[in-house]
């Protein structure tokens, strides 16, 4: 019953446009890329306008558990939602109990009076519905993803984005004491992002009566970020995980007869799946960190194929039919592209159209497919040139 009342107000919050464009959680054909892309996308325009960019990445103290239950009843009932469907949500969320556990030690059962529970497949849109207007009063661009929250302002005076900006934290923190949502003074920080940052000095934003800690390298949404906004440091921390996922690999062959197959397999996803996240926003980084990926891939697939480490990566690429690096990303965009055109387009009610775009986008890279995996002809016939290398 309740994945059917959360498919049906998920299709009348969208068909009735009651949710914000900001908001990219948890909606169909909208992810963390959606909010990252519009972010960066925001710097990179003040990098080329010669304007500083100054973020603030706004963190709640318990979010789901502080949701103000009556609070959100109004909200709903004022947006349209009435009837049946008001009175089930109502009853599904009043009276709750819940207990603590601690190794074998349980407390006695108690009722919770706010917060929406947690693992509820209702609870994200619900949680969406009730935050949907932190930015009403705000004069900045923003973006969220359920709970993480990001404003900013660009301008080649630093000085007139602190302004803008703290008058924008004010209405944030008077939506917060409004809808008893209580802000993280200690998580919610700033970031300058300036091709001069000997001109951005002496900026100061206010929570309250508390100083908002500054930070040159926050991570929003698993993206790492730095003042340049050149991604050397997330692919630094990118390397980092996927050798992680490299020593997994290096056990489990150790420790069992695995077919090759299947080893190439563990490797897609444990390594490949770190590689593609966000692809097609750190892409402009430096050829020089972005080879750096490149011999991961080299050691990862010579480990699965048994053979030595200094191979070729082409052909260790042909002969694994392990998609090369560079063309990954270049597909990741593309799919990107088609799941913006998608939920631009496409109706709520759950069609196909979101797979239909990403099909015909993916035509303009002009590939060959090679039982299920994507290669340009360049590049097969340059791993047949350097396949006698192995």
């Amino acid at each position: 019953m309740e994945r059917i009342i959360t498919y049906r107000l998920e299709g009348f919050v969208e068909m009735n446009n009651i949710m914000d464009q900001e908001q990219e959680g948890f909606r169909h054909f909208r992810g963390t890329t959606n909010a990252l892309l519009s972010l960066t996308q925001a710097i990179f325009n003040g990098f080329n306008k010669d304007k500083t960019t100054i973020v603030i990445f706004i963190d709640f103290e318990k979010a789901y558990d502080s949701v103000w239950r009556e609070g959100l009843m109004v909200k709903l009932y004022n947006d349209g939602i009435k009837g049946k469907m008001w009175m089930w949500i109502n009853a599904f969320l009043s009276h709750r109990e819940a207990r603590c556990m601690v190794n074998n030690y349980k407390s006695p059962w108690f009722q919770t009076s706010i917060g929406l529970p947690q693992g509820s497949v209702i609870s994200p849109i619900l949680f969406n519905i009730f935050i949907k207007d932190i930015f009403k009063s705000v004069s900045a661009d923003c973006c969220k993803f359920a709970d993480d929250a990001t404003i900013w302002h660009s301008h080649s005076d630093p000085k007139v984005i602190q302004e803008k900006l703290q008058k924008d934290l004010n209405q944030v923190q008077k939506w917060s004491n409004d809808w008893r949502m209580k802000l993280s003074i200690q998580k919610t920080e700033y970031s300058i992002f300036s091709k001069e940052k000997n001109k951005v000095q002496n900026i100061k934003l206010k929570l309250g009566n508390t100083i908002l800690k500054y930070n040159p390298n926050p991570v929003i949404l698993g993206l790492k970020l730095d003042e340049q906004l050149n991604f050397n440091s997330h692919i630094e921390s990118t390397v980092k995980k996927a050798k992680r996922s490299l020593g997994i690999i290096r056990e489990i062959k150790g420790i069992a007869l695995i077919p090759t197959k299947t080893l190439i397999q563990i490797y897609d996803s444990l390594v490949c799946s770190i590689f593609n996240y966000a692809s097609s926003i750190w892409q402009s980084s430096t050829s020089s960190h972005l080879d750096k990926l490149n011999e991961i891939q080299r050691k990862g697939l010579a480990l699965c194929l048994d053979l030595p480490s200094q191979s070729s990566l082409e052909a260790l690429e042909v002969l694994s039919g392990t998609l090369p690096i560079d063309l990954r990303r270049e597909e990741m965009a593309i799919r990107e592209l088609g799941k913006i055109n998608s939920y631009r387009h496409a109706n709520i009610k759950g069609n196909d159209e979101a797979d239909s775009l990403a099909k015909e986008a993916a035509k303009e890279a002009e590939t060959l497919a090679v039982d299920d995996i994507v290669f340009t002809k360049q590049d097969v016939k340059k791993a047949a040139r350097n396949s006698a290398k192995i």
